[in-house]
């Protein structure tokens, strides 16, 4: 019994001590946190889409030549997706979008992916360049999304069916 309260009292100590450490190196951590990202020759901007409700821009993509995509909020209870591109910004929304609608990742060709959804409920994956949209799995009874995009134009897809998931 003494060997079992000695091994409590030594792990209490351990985690008091673990506690006292954390909350010492914590301003520090903070202090350096973004010092070391500057140094590293990383930008950090703000990006709130023009229109958009505040606090619902959420960036979710950026290419080498800091363009940015993601989604906001439009104040009537919509998501919508957006580009920043060049200084400038753009509502991305397939024609047949609902409601709901999000840019998830853009390469360096300026090629935007996402996915939306459709008056039926479902969601559909988007490829979006050179000003047309290309949907996927639009006519079945899948829901998918577009989620990942290289600069070769490769894209990772994830669908939903009664099935299950699959890629």
């Amino acid at each position: 019994m003494k060997a079992q309260t000695i091994l409590a009292s030594k792990q209490q100590r351990s985690r008091g001590l673990n506690a006292a450490t954390l909350l010492l190196l914590t301003p520090l951590l903070l202090t350096l946190g973004p010092q070391s990202a500057l140094g590293q020759g990383l930008k950090m901007t703000q990006v709130h889409m023009p229109g958009s409700q505040d606090g619902t821009t959420i960036p979710t993509g950026v290419n080498t030549s800091q363009a940015v995509v993601g989604s906001y909020g439009d104040g009537q209870g919509d998501t919508w997706g957006f580009s920043h591109i060049g200084g400038t910004f753009a509502t991305i929304a397939p024609p047949t979008a609902y409601t709901f609608a999000r840019a998830n990742g853009i390469n360096d060709s300026n090629t935007i992916i996402g996915d939306f959804l459709t008056g039926d409920g479902r969601y559909h994956g988007f490829i979006y360049s050179g000003g047309k949209y290309t949907t996927y799995n639009e006519n079945t009874t899948e829901s998918c999304g577009v989620f990942g995009l290289n600069n070769g134009c490769a894209t990772l897809t994830s669908c939903f069916s009664t099935l299950g998931w699959g890629f």
